[in-house]
């Protein structure tokens, strides 16, 4: 064999594993390429959420400072209510609403048509709530209305 031969031979090996080297690196970029479009989808996701959360946050911030502006009236539902002071269920049972075991009131039952039903004039209840709002003491117990019927136990 001689020189020639050799340096082709050589060459062929070298070529081949050239040949098979570069078919590796060609798999070894394509699972690459694979897990940077799965990390990238990931990361899209996760940054979807982390916004929604963000707008999340920033709508509860922003209710909670709409609060400090906000007012009672006839059209809350009782449970808005309840959440806008801490001491409005206080003031619903000094007026005679929610505050004893014959009034069926719930948290879904809107605060006028509530008042209504149980004769209690809403005005003077909506001015003691929005004068908690305002700092103001929890009103003293009302006058039951006339409306009520009232049990003598004396008997």
């Amino acid at each position: 064999m001689g020189v020639m031969e050799i340096v082709v031979a050589v060459a062929i090996v070298m070529a081949t594993m050239g040949w098979w080297r570069v078919g590796r690196l060609r798999k070894a970029v394509a699972e690459g390429a694979e897990e940077m479009a799965s990390l990238r989808s990931h990361v899209t996701a996760s940054n979807n959420i982390l916004e929604q959360k963000i707008l999340d946050v920033r709508s509860s911030i922003g209710k909670r400072e709409d609060k400090s502006n906000q007012r009672f009236h006839a059209e809350m539902t009782v449970d808005e209510v309840l959440n806008l002071h801490p001491d409005a269920a206080s003031v619903m049972a000094n007026f005679h609403l929610g505050g004893c075991s014959s009034c069926a009131i719930s948290e879904h039952h809107v605060l006028g048509p509530a008042c209504e039903g149980y004769g209690i004039d809403v005005e003077p209840l909506l001015e003691a709530l929005n004068a908690l709002l305002d700092g103001g003491p929890i009103p003293a117990m009302q006058p039951r209305g006339e409306n009520l019927i009232q049990i003598d136990s004396s008997g």
